[in-house]
C-alpha cells in the first residue's frame, strides 16, 4: 500500500480537537502547502489562515456548535466562475491529505459556519463567496456527542458500491473492477472520497484512456446552499484520480470534451482525464541524491527519457522539513531529485549510470564544494522490482574503484517536496552556483 492510498483509506473528519493551538512551526509548513497547491482548472483562490486560540470567548468564530476546540480555520475565497468550485475540491483535499500526515484533523463545512463573522474575519470582497471553511487542530481522543451523533446520521463510514459509480463506454454497462485495469487503484480513490452528506456524486465512464466525470446532482440537495456544492465534490473526485494516476507512474490531463452519450436524468457532463497511452505503465520514478540538488536536477532533466524532475528532501527523521530545518536542525534528510523516466525510452540502469558519472560515488556527505549529511549520496525506490537493478549496478560501480562505495540504498521514505524557489533554479538563475561542469550537462544532452 503507497503512502497516498493509505492516508485516503485512513483519513476521518475530526470535529474535536485538542484544546492547544498548532505549533508555529507547523502552521509555517501548512502556509507553505497552501502556497504551492494548484489545480488542473487553472483557477485562482484566495486562502486565510485564522488562528482561533488567541480570539477571546466572546470574538470566536462560530460552528453552531458542530466543532469543538479548532485551534485555526483555513477559509478558501472565490468568485464562482466555471470550475471555480471544482478546483476548491481539489486544491482543498490535497491540502486536507497533506494535513493528515503530518498528524492535524481536519473537517469539510460547507453549511455549519456563521458566514458573516468569517466574511469579516477575511474581508470578503463583493464578487467573493466562501463555499467552504476547514477547522483544524490536533485530533481529540475522545469524540464529543455531537460528533458521534452527526458521523452517524452522515453514514461517514459508509460508500456506494463500486457499480453504482463506475460505467464502461456508456451508462447502460457497468465496469467491472477486472475490467479497469491499471485504473482499479484510482478509481476505488474516487470511491472512498469524502463529500457533501456523503451523496458521492460522481459518476464515471470509463472509454479506453479516458474517463468521462459525471455530476448526478441530488434533487433539491443543493437549493440549501447559494451554490452547487456537489460541484466541489467532484472537484474531490479528480483529486484523489489524478493523485492516485500520478503515484502509479500514470501520465495523464484533465480536458472537457463530452462525449455524445444518452445520460440519465440530473446527471451532468464535467470533464474528462485523458491518459497518455503511450505512457501508460511505462512512467517510472527513483528518486537520486548526489550533492546540491539545483544541479543535479538541471542535469538529469536534460537527459532524453525523463519527462519530469522535481528537487526536494528524502529519507530524514521528521516529516516535511523546510530548507532551513535540513540544513541547520540536523533532520537527517538529504538534497534529492525525484525523477520520472519513460522506461520505453531509457532504462533505469541507463539513468543511474548517467547519474554516477556526476557524483564522486565514494565520497561521504560531501559532492563538490559542499558538505554535510545533506549532501551524501543516495537511491531511494518506491518499486521494490527496482531494488535488483540498482544492487547489480552497484556492484559493477564497485568494479571501478578501489575505495567502498558509499551510495546509500534505501526505499524512499518521509520525502518533501522543496520549496517552489528551489524548483528549476538553474533555468530560473541560469548563472547560478552548480557543482557539475558544463561538459556533464552536453553529454546529458547528447546522451
Amino acid at each position: 500500500m503507497n503512502k497516498l492510498v493509505k492516508t485516503i483509506t485512513e483519513r476521518k473528519s475530526t470535529r474535536t480537537f485538542e484544546n492547544r493551538p498548532i505549533s508555529e512551526e507547523t502552521k509555517i509548513m501548512i502556509l507553505e502547502k497552501i502556497r504551492t497547491l494548484t489545480n488542473p482548472f487553472d483557477v485562482k483562490i484566495r486562502y486565510n489562515l485564522i488562528d482561533n486560540t488567541e480570539k477571546d470567548t466572546t470574538q470566536k468564530l462560530g460552528t453552531y456548535g458542530v466543532i469543538r476546540n479548532p485551534s485555526n480555520f483555513i477559509t478558501a475565497t472565490l468568485v464562482d466562475d466555471k470550475f471555480a468550485l471544482e478546483a476548491l475540491g481539489y486544491e482543498m483535499e490535497d491540502l486536507i491529505l497533506y494535513l493528515t500526515n503530518i498528524g492535524i484533523g481536519s473537517c469539510w463545512l460547507g453549511g455549519t459556519f456563521n458566514r458573516g463573522q468569517f466574511a469579516k474575519e477575511v474581508g470578503l470582497k463583493e464578487d467573493e463567496i466562501i463555499p467552504i471553511i476547514l477547522p483544524i487542530g490536533y485530533i481529540a481522543d475522545k469524540k464529543s456527542i455531537t460528533e458521534k451523533v452527526m458521523r452517524k446520521m452522515s453514514k461517514g463510514d459508509s460508500r456506494k458500491d463500486w457499480l453504482e459509480l463506475f460505467f464502461k463506454s456508456d451508462f447502460n454497462t457497468q465496469l467491472l473492477i477486472s475490467e479497469a485495469g491499471v485504473y482499479s487503484e484510482a478509481l476505488e480513490m474516487v470511491r472512498l472520497g469524502p463529500s457533501a452528506s456523503n451523496k458521492q456524486p460522481w459518476r464515471i465512464i470509463k472509454d479506453g484512456n479516458k474517463f468521462h466525470f459525471y455530476e448526478y446532482s441530488t434533487p433539491g440537495y443543493s437549493k440549501m446552499f447559494s451554490y452547487d456544492i456537489q460541484r466541489i465534490d467532484m472537484g474531490i473526485a479528480a483529486a484523489h484520480f489524478s493523485l492516485s494516476a500520478k503515484a502509479k507512474g500514470f501520465v495523464g490531463n484533465f480536458s472537457v470534451e463530452e462525449p455524445s452519450l444518452k445520460v440519465p436524468e440530473n446527471t451532468l457532463y464535467k470533464f474528462t482525464w485523458i491518459g497518455d497511452e503511450n505512457m501508460t505503465g511505462k512512467a517510472k520514478e527513483i528518486v537520486l541524491a548526489g550533492g546540491c540538488f539545483w544541479g543535479t536536477e538541471k542535469y538529469l532533466s536534460l537527459i532524453k527519457g525523463i519527462i519530469s524532475t522535481e528537487v526536494g528532501y528524502a529519507n530524514g527523521n521528521t516529516p516535511f522539513p523546510t530548507y532551513q530545518d535540513v540544513c541547520y536542525k540536523d533532520t537527517g534528510h538529504t538534497e534529492a531529485v525525484k525523477v520520472i523516466y519513460d522506461s520505453a525510452v531509457i532504462n533505469l540502469t541507463a539513468v543511474l549510470s548517467l547519474f554516477y558519472d556526476v557524483i564522486n560515488p565514494t565520497s561521504i556527505n560531501k559532492q563538490g564544494n559542499d558538505v554535510g549529511s545533506q549532501y551524501r549520496s543516495g537511491i531511494y525506490y518506491v518499486d521494490e522490482s527496482d531494488l535488483e537493478v540498482i544492487q547489480k549496478s552497484i556492484i559493477e560501480l564497485q568494479a571501478k574503484y578501489d575505495e567502498k562505495i558509499a551510495i546509500e540504498v534505501l526505499p524512499l521514505d518521509n520525502y518533501t517536496t522543496a520549496e517552489e524557489y528551489h524548483q528549476k533554479y538553474l533555468d530560473k538563475n541560469p548563472g547560478g552556483y552548480c557543482h557539475i561542469g558544463p561538459d556533464k550537462f552536453k553529454k546529458a544532452m547528447d546522451s
